[in-house]
């Protein structure tokens, strides 16, 4: 199942530059250890401190934003404490995630073969909850697909466990204590401006 929805993310981004939208295969149902059996992915609490946009050699993608992330708290599947992730510059067809500088984002990150991440929409995020118990106690719990939970007017079932997604929307964030208290040990242990830049677009970012 990881495998399915780390290649629909992959042809999704092959296919960006026909495609309108981005597309990626949703949550299938499973349980949350499902997610990180692979290891093809870590869910990690980060501030991104710098974004630069810089060049590849692809005609469909020619250019990518390196993030520099510092890492408030990895739940010991990662060691350390700074770390680079990329996403397209695009947020339509290709799937990009563009992030606010000196804010704290939970992110599901994708590893990459050079030691980097891959950020995107496409990346699984799971119902926050379950996932930080699975994290920090290894508690683990069955996560029923959101296709299957979600009605016709987007509204959340109440049966079929789906009570997990109530409270997030697809894609959904993390809770407001969590986000609050890593921003303000962000804010404890760094010099750099931390004020957040809302809205940024790829070409805000410094270049190269």
């Amino acid at each position: 199942m990881i495998i399915r929805i780390f290649l629909s993310f992959v042809f999704a981004l092959i296919g960006s530059a026909q495609a309108s939208a981005c597309s990626c295969a949703p949550w299938e149902g499973g349980n949350v250890s499902d997610l990180y059996a692979g290891k093809t992915y870590i869910s990690v609490w980060v501030v991104p401190t710098n974004g630069t946009v810089k060049e590849q050699d692809s005609e469909w993608d020619r250019f990518f934003v390196s993030y520099d992330l510092k890492v408030m708290e990895s739940f010991n599947q990662i060691s350390a404490k700074q770390i680079t992730a990329i996403s397209s510059i695009q947020d339509g067809a290709s799937c990009g995630l563009q992030l606010d500088l000196g804010n704290p984002h939970f992110l599901t990150l994708a590893r990459t073969t050079d030691g980097n991440y891959l950020i995107s929409t496409c990346n699984p995020e799971l119902p926050y909850q379950e996932v930080k118990a699975f994290l920090k106690t290894g508690k683990d719990s069955y996560i029923p697909g959101i296709y299957e939970c979600r009605k016709k007017n987007d509204e959340i079932r109440t049966d079929k466990g789906c009570h997990v997604w109530k409270d997030m929307p697809y894609f959904g964030r993390a809770g407001r204590e969590d986000t609050h208290g890593y921003r303000l040990r962000f804010n404890a242990e760094t010099t750099i401006n931390a004020e957040p830049k809302k809205k940024r677009r790829w070409w805000s970012f410094k270049k190269d």
